[in-house]
């Protein structure tokens, strides 16, 4: 049976298309082997929410700006806050329980609730793909503060030219504007992807036009109805074919161009009598579509708590799938849609007051899990060091462990050469009682170890000397770049001799260091201009 067509103000497709972006995301982060591009099912959302927002903005009767501000962003407060509020509060329980030292993440969920989550991961340097990342129970809202920073920005573009008042050339107007913003946007990211990939990734410039691009598919279709028919000639099923191709495909820049280009040749082609259209109008991918963002946002949570308890193995994604579903489908029907179609009061501007109060409890009740002393763990307090622990934080062990303090231990910047090293603070266990040590040199990688240590120390009575230089090459004598040469080679001729001293015959050393720039696959240009010895 055809679906409806209703205009421009609902187009059932893209809720098909919102699944496909979904599913893609859900599979690449449960395994980045099945779908190594599957996280550009975001770069998708993003070309989707601008096509989106450009025709809710379109189809704006206000008369003046500040009734045109408040109606937008009351639709987006009861659009976007209340689900993100009960996830984020569910989120800040459940990593207070399984994770000792859960303030990475408690910020993170604060920043999250101001739309500012992608700026405050970003002032952390976390990469989305590495280890800390994967266990930041509110990661995935760093894709929510882009598109919340681009509502700051587009509205008053959409405003200035006309295009919501219907004024002669308003059209033309947010055309000409988006496309000159499109092409900057596009050209910082392209640098940035280049010379600082997590501002690429993350920061809302460098993404702007991956909305733009909805924003402009939108345009066209208004600006030239006739184009649609100029573009039966292109199947969109081949279209489609395409996409899963590149989500297949390990990413580069031109990947996520490639998607984006698609998806907006996508909205722009599909019409109803196409195979394709209704293949994204069936049962199951509407359904998908429809709960997509809480799918996006409780998919996430499912899986972190899985990596911090029982793990991701092939016996428990059944598990896993079911609580994601179920999870996303109350928070769609029991919190998405009453507050998004409810009255919350008679005007735009109490609605956006009741928002702003709701995130600033919000923020107050996960403060507290911020205060010291205050704990709701239930794992093995006597543990080593929490799995957020990372070499350039100071943390102290109490009581039978002796204690290890990251600053101390390491040789950071150029005015540590000449450091004293504390052992006592250094050290794992009771060095003078151990039934073995382990001495533990190398570079920052070293912090990757200081969680295999727990059994040793605690049941086999072993003591664990831990140091580090940051950038510290394999062995004294190499020339390296960017000020680490003279600091590598202090360290290892003056302080891991002086420790190697402390230890017995049957004494371990272990020697860690990731010798990324050693390696063919990485002797390229910029790993040549890093070290000396290529040149």
């Amino acid at each position: 049976m055809p679906i409806k067509q209703t205009g421009q103000s609902y187009r059932p497709e893209i809720d098909g298309l919102r699944a496909l972006a979904v599913i893609a995301v859900i599979i690449n982060h449960f395994n980045r082997e099945l779908l190594p591009g599957g996280h550009l099912g975001v770069d998708i959302f993003f070309v989707i929410s601008g096509y989106v927002i450009t025709a809710s903005l379109g189809r704006s009767n206000s008369s003046t700006f500040t009734e045109f501000i408040a109606s937008f962003y009351a639709r987006r407060v009861k659009r976007l806050l209340p689900a993100l509020l009960v996830s984020g509060l569910v989120s800040a329980l459940l990593i207070c329980l399984i994770n000792p030292k859960p303030d990475l993440d408690i910020k993170t969920g604060i920043y999250s609730l101001f739309g500012a989550a992608n700026l405050w991961l970003y002032g952390q340097s976390t990469n989305y793909f590495d280890k800390p990342a994967e266990l930041n129970i509110y990661t995935q809202t760093w894709s929510l503060g882009v598109e919340e920073q681009f509502y700051f920005v587009f509205p008053m573009l959409v405003w200035l030219s006309g295009f919501s008042r219907l004024k002669k050339h308003g059209r033309r107007n947010l055309a000409i504007m988006t496309t000159i913003l499109l092409i900057a946007s596009l050209l910082l990211y392209i640098y940035l992807s280049r010379t600082n990939q997590p501002a690429a990734f993350y920061l809302m410039p460098s993404r702007f036009w991956e909305l733009a691009a909805g924003c402009l598919s939108l345009l066209a279709i208004k600006q030239w109805p006739q184009l649609r028919d100029k573009l039966k000639l292109v199947p969109p099923g081949l279209v489609i074919a395409l996409m899963m191709f590149i989500l297949h495909l390990v990413v580069k820049t031109r990947e996520s161009i490639g998607i984006v280009a698609l998806t907006s040749l996508l909205l722009i082609r599909l019409q109803p009598g196409d195979f394709t259209y209704r293949l994204l109008c069936s049962g199951i991918l509407q359904w998908i579509g429809k709960i997509s963002y809480s799918l996006y946002l409780w998919h996430w949570i499912i899986l972190v708590f899985s990596r911090w308890t029982i793990g991701i193995h092939a016996w428990t994604i059944p598990i896993q799938v079911g609580m994601i579903l179920a999870t996303a489908s109350a928070s769609y029907y029991k919190v998405e849609k009453p507050f998004r179609h409810a009255q919350w009061t008679s005007t735009n501007r109490q609605t956006i007051l009741y928002g702003l109060g709701s995130i600033l409890l919000g923020s107050i009740i996960m403060a507290v899990a911020l205060i010291p002393r205050f704990s709701l763990y239930v794992g093995n307090r006597r543990g080593v060091l929490s799995k957020d622990q990372f070499l350039h934080q100071s943390y102290k062990v109490q009581g039978t462990l002796g204690q290890w303090e990251g600053t101390p231990c390491i040789l950071g910047e150029g005015k540590d050469l000449g450091k004293i090293i504390n052992i006592n603070q250094c050290t794992l266990g009771n060095l003078s009682t151990a039934k073995r040590r382990i001495l533990v040199v190398g570079n920052s990688f070293s912090a990757a170890f200081t969680h295999a240590f727990d059994q040793l120390v605690q049941k086999d009575e072993y003591a664990i000397i831990i140091t580090s230089s940051f950038g510290a090459g394999a062995t004294p004598g190499i020339k390296m770049k960017r000020g680490f040469d003279e600091l590598s080679n202090d360290y290892w001729r003056r302080i891991v001799p002086q420790i190697s001293n402390l230890l017995k015959p049957g004494d371990i050393i272990l020697m860690i260091n990731d010798l990324n720039y050693f390696s063919p696959l990485h002797q390229d240009q910029e790993s040549k201009e890093y070290l000396g010895i290529f040149e």
